[in-house]
């Protein structure tokens, strides 16, 4: 069997070559028109992932009774630094003064490092209390939380008030504990 040899006429050629080396460049200029619609949903992506973490914590604080020992803190720690890290980085995408702060969850993660330092013991009663009053305070904010962003990305002022006021809630009663 003979092969043919197959010939490219050279103006078809150099239009090809133009076309290989000038679409990646208007593409690299441009932005990319396929990933651009991803960058303008990354507030609502952290949203979603503080959301989820959020929603992690809850779960970890919805049975305050199983909380005997010391040692069965290290489940809510991790939850409520990871809720606390990835919400300080949604107000930083958002904006600082339109998404409500939530120091009460470092002051939540220090008090039980507190609880921890030393040696594996049984929590007391008047500890458990605040395990249990902490529960329902973070199980109405993950409520508030879940419906702090609109679809769009904006705010819901109502909601952020109610996260706000159930943060200040948190803060006072781990203020002297």
């Amino acid at each position: 069997m003979r092969l043919r040899k197959f010939k490219i006429n050279g103006g078809i050629l150099y239009v090809l070559l133009a076309i290989l080396l000038i679409w990646p460049t208007f593409q690299l200029f441009s932005g990319g028109s396929d990933s651009s619609g991803h960058h303008g949903n990354a507030e609502k992506l952290l949203y979603e992932v503080s959301l989820f973490q959020m929603e992690i914590l809850n779960s970890q604080l919805s049975n305050p009774s199983r909380f005997t020992q010391t040692t069965a803190l290290d489940g809510v720690k991790s939850a409520v630094y990871s809720v606390s890290f990835t919400h300080e980085r949604l107000r930083l995408a958002i904006g600082e003064n339109n998404l409500a702060d939530m120091d009460g969850l470092p002051q939540l993660l220090q008090y039980m490092m507190r609880l921890q330092m030393g040696a594996q013991r049984p929590l007391k009663s008047e500890e458990m209390e605040v395990f249990v009053a902490a529960s329902k305070l973070v199980s109405e904010m993950y409520g508030n939380y879940e419906k702090l962003l609109t679809s769009t990305g904006e705010v819901v002022p109502s909601q952020n008030e109610l996260l706000a006021g159930n943060n200040t809630k948190l803060r006072k009663l781990l203020q002297n504990k």
